[in-house]
Parts: C-alpha cells; sequence; structure tokens
C-alpha cells in the first residue's frame, strides 16, 4: 500500500504525469484559425463549413470546431443553409489598421536602402479616387530634388506609379477613371489620348512594371513596380526617380530589377506567406 507521501514523491519527480500542451500546439491553433478566416475571397462571400475546411486544407471534423469558436467570438457569422462569412469582429479590426501606415512603417528600411544604393528617391504610392497618393518618400542624402510629400497626391496616368496602379485595374473602373476628367499635358510627353493611354497600361499589365518618361516633369525619369497582397492583387506600387540624365536605359533596367526585389521583400514583410501554406 503506497503511502502519502510516495504519492507526493511520484507527483514531485514526474512519474505520471502529463505535460500541458507546448506553446508550439497552441500556436499552430492561432495559425488555423487566421488560415480559415484568410480562405474568405470577399468580405461578402458566404461559404460552407466543409469548403472552409477544404481550403484551409484541414479535417472536417477538427475545421468544424474551429468555424464553430470563431462563430462564437464574432469572426465569422453563420447564414442561410449553414454557410458563413466574416463577421463584425473582422469589420472592427480592419478599420483599425490603415494600410498606408502599415506599408510605410514596414517599408522604411527597404526603400531606404534602395535609396542609398542608388543615390535617388523612392517613393510607394496607392490609388485614392483616381489619383495617386504618396504613403512614403525616402531620398538619399544629395540626391536630385523632388517636389514630393508623403500625403499629396498626383495625376495616375502621367506617372510611373499611378500606371502601375492603373494597370490593375478592372475594364469598368479603368474607364471611369479616364473618362472622369480631361488628360491634361503636363509636358510634351504627356500621354493625353485616352486610347493611347490603355494601350500603354496593356504594356504596364504585361511587362509588370512602368516607366514615367518626363510625362510628369521634363527633367525626371521614375520606374515602378507593383506590390501585392497575398491573393496577387496590387495594393500599391513603389518607384525609383532621379534626373533624366542619370536614368541611362541601362540603368533604368537596374533599378526595375532592383524594384522587384525591394517590393517583394516588403510583400513577405507585410504578408509573410500565404497562411494557407501553414495550415
Amino acid at each position: 500500500m503506497r503511502t502519502h507521501s510516495q504519492i507526493g514523491r511520484r507527483a514531485r519527480t514526474g512519474e505520471d504525469y502529463k505535460p500541458a500542451p507546448a506553446a508550439s500546439e497552441k500556436n499552430q491553433l492561432v495559425l488555423k484559425a487566421f488560415t480559415v478566416l484568410s480562405c474568405f475571397q470577399r468580405s461578402d462571400e458566404w461559404v460552407t463549413g466543409g469548403e472552409l475546411s477544404r481550403r484551409a486544407n484541414l479535417p472536417q471534423a477538427s475545421g468544424y470546431r474551429l468555424i464553430q469558436t470563431l462563430e462564437k467570438i464574432g469572426a465569422v457569422i453563420r447564414g442561410p443553409r449553414g454557410r458563413y462569412r466574416p463577421g463584425m469582429l473582422l469589420v472592427s479590426l480592419s478599420q483599425n489598421v490603415a494600410i498606408g501606415d502599415l506599408l510605410r512603417n514596414s517599408s522604411h528600411g527597404i526603400v531606404g536602402e534602395l535609396a542609398k544604393r542608388f543615390h535617388l528617391t523612392v517613393h510607394l504610392g496607392m490609388l485614392e479616387e483616381g489619383m495617386v497618393t504618396y504613403v512614403s518618400k525616402v531620398a538619399a542624402p544629395g540626391s536630385f530634388p523632388l517636389k514630393t510629400r508623403v500625403g499629396a497626391q498626383l495625376e495616375a496616368y502621367c506617372s510611373a506609379l499611378g500606371k502601375v496602379l492603373l494597370s490593375a485595374l478592372s475594364r469598368e473602373r479603368l474607364d471611369s477613371v479616364i473618362l472622369d476628367g480631361d488628360l491634361v499635358p503636363l509636358t510634351e510627353n504627356t500621354i493625353t489620348e485616352p486610347q493611347a493611354l490603355r494601350a500603354e497600361l496593356e504594356k504596364v499589365r504585361r511587362q509588370k512594371y512602368a516607366i514615367d518618361n518626363g510625362e510628369a516633369d521634363d527633367d525626371i525619369v521614375c520606374v515602378a513596380v507593383p506590390v501585392r497582397d497575398t491573393e496577387g492583387r496590387v495594393i500599391a506600387a513603389m518607384s525609383a526617380s532621379d534626373h533624366i540624365g542619370k536614368m541611362s536605359h541601362q540603368q533604368q533596367t537596374m533599378i526595375r530589377d532592383a524594384l522587384w526585389v525591394a517590393a517583394a521583400e516588403l510583400e513577405r514583410k507585410v504578408f509573410p506567406g500565404h497562411l494557407n501554406s501553414a495550415a
């Protein structure tokens, strides 16, 4: 017969002891929850629990339990015929995230290194109501001065940033932007004909970069590339600008390649991998 002291010794020495779940297991649950939430393709999409589990690569039973928990906290809501869509918790959280601020804070070191390497100015821009809004600007010390600032706006049709952003629009949205006002020439090189602009944007879409060859300012050449989210949607553009005298074709090619690398690094930083692949 075991005494209380013997039982106590067994407990203290670890016999019959079952450790608590490892922290990594809890992390996996959090990761799986975010994986499920990232499987919605639109904010208004209704999806069955089985389809969400399939998209997240989860067994249906464990996926169902996870979805029930997400429903309890308001991350998803259950609607007709047992289908789910994103809930108000996600809406309220998303309202507290300004994507422009997020991109600016995440990109500072990346664009700063690029500006320093080529001794020029690097911008990040987003499309807002048909205009490009500068969300970040880093100029290398002593580089050619540009009259731009964070928060300022520029016409999209005459800038490399704008052409990248416009090229990602649907035909309907693009037509509304192009036809919304006149394409006013800012220089002799500004594209002012809608058909010519459409052709230019189709070229940008195919080659995945844009060049502003003195179209917004006679003295400036700018190269820009897209910044995409995990679904491949263009959410911003990154550009490098310098005086026309320094922007040979070879220099433009080197800058374009460096921009592609920098944009990919920013994408990995802001969107650290497809969550679906981690489930």
